[in-house]
């Protein structure tokens, strides 16, 4: 059997993608907990602009608060931001432009009653768009789960990747090079069908001649295992007939002298005059790529209706609770012209 001459030495990056897997944890609990901060401040102004909607409306008394809570808060919003549309009927054209102007002019009022009592805000359905947390993160931080996802994504694949690629190995027994590739299969070739050793960077080996192309990439020793490989290529170049390379063995006392018993060829040559059959390289068929799923359309947003005549009822409602002045209503009437 003949003597392992050098074998390749994995680097270790375990510690290393432990602490990119904690770091990706780190933004994924920074961001979400960022939206939470930012969600439960949206909440408590949403309960007040609900609170404002049923103090001066009656439009949503059916609802049960403690029960149908996202239901009314979606009505809200649909009742305070219609859609547009028109239509003809019998020739004549009609549309529900003064609907819109109507629920347009609601929704500030409701806006400046949330501005005064300290939410910044310009339009009051600003704080009835979103009933639950997922949405409101979504639409809010969106983007940052999303880059989040996509480093998790890459450093899963690098990861995996490493994995597999410690499966591979390289060893030089006597002049048989066996290479170990990842998928576990092994090949052997001799160092004579070799025709060029090359490092590529630090940690990477290509071997490349007669039937071979093999890589092998992170090791510690790639400059090491390429020196050995040249020198037995020079050593063959330099005497093709005499005995084989091997390394320097350690200082040792001198033994008697005796001659050297002829060494049994390693391979037998063939008829076309080349020394050796070349290695059929294996070919691994590329896996299929996967269809995404179609997006799914969003639903319509609901229509609602409101007057003036409701509106300035609604806003002597707040005066009569106190919550707005005598001047704020006059000019409201005024600004309705009622």
């Amino acid at each position: 059997m003949e003597e392992t001459v050098l074998k390749s030495k994995k680097r270790n990056l375990g510690k290393r993608y432990i602490i990119l897997w904690l770091v990706v944890a780190l933004l994924l609990g920074a961001v979400a907990g960022l939206s939470a901060l930012s969600y439960s401040g949206y909440r408590e102004a949403q309960d007040m602009a609900v609170a404002l909607m049923l103090g001066t409306s009656n439009e949503f008394d059916h609802y049960n608060p403690e029960t149908e809570y996202e239901e009314m808060v979606e009505d809200m919003y649909d009742f305070l931001t219609p859609s547009y549309y028109t239509y003809t009927y019998k020739g004549y054209k009609f549309d529900n432009g003064d609907v819109v102007d109507s629920a347009r002019q609601a929704d500030y009022a409701l806006g400046d009653l949330l501005e005064e009592l300290g939410y910044d805000c310009y339009r009051g359905s600003e704080y009835l768009e979103y009933t639950n947390f997922l949405d409101y993160t979504w639409e809010k931080a969106g983007v940052f789960y999303c880059i989040v996802a996509i480093l998790a994504l890459v450093l899963l694949i690098l990861n995996l990747n490493y994995k597999a690629d410690k499966k591979s190995e390289l060893s030089i027994n006597g002049y048989t090079v066996t290479c170990k590739k990842r998928s576990g299969k092994t090949t052997q070739f001799m160092v004579q069908n070799i025709a060029s050793v090359e490092t590529a960077g630090k940690y990477t080996l290509k071997i490349r001649g007669t039937g071979i192309n093999y890589k092998i990439v992170r090791i510690q020793n790639a400059e090491e295992l390429k020196n050995v490989l040249v020198g037995m290529l020079m050593a063959l170049r330099s005497n093709p007939y005499g005995a084989p390379y091997a390394p320097a063995a350690p200082y040792a006392p001198a033994a008697p002298y005796a001659p050297a018993a002829p060494m049994a060829a390693p391979y037998a040559p063939v008829a076309n005059g080349s020394p050796y059959a070349p290695a059929t390289p294996v070919v691994v068929a590329p896996a299929a790529p996967v269809t995404p799923p179609a997006p799914v359309a969003p639903a319509a947003p609901a229509q609602a209706q409101i007057s003036n005549e409701q509106i300035l009822k609604n806003f002597q409602a707040l005066l009569d609770a106190g919550e707005i002045t005598q001047e704020m209503f006059d000019a409201k009437k005024q600004q309705l012209g009622l």
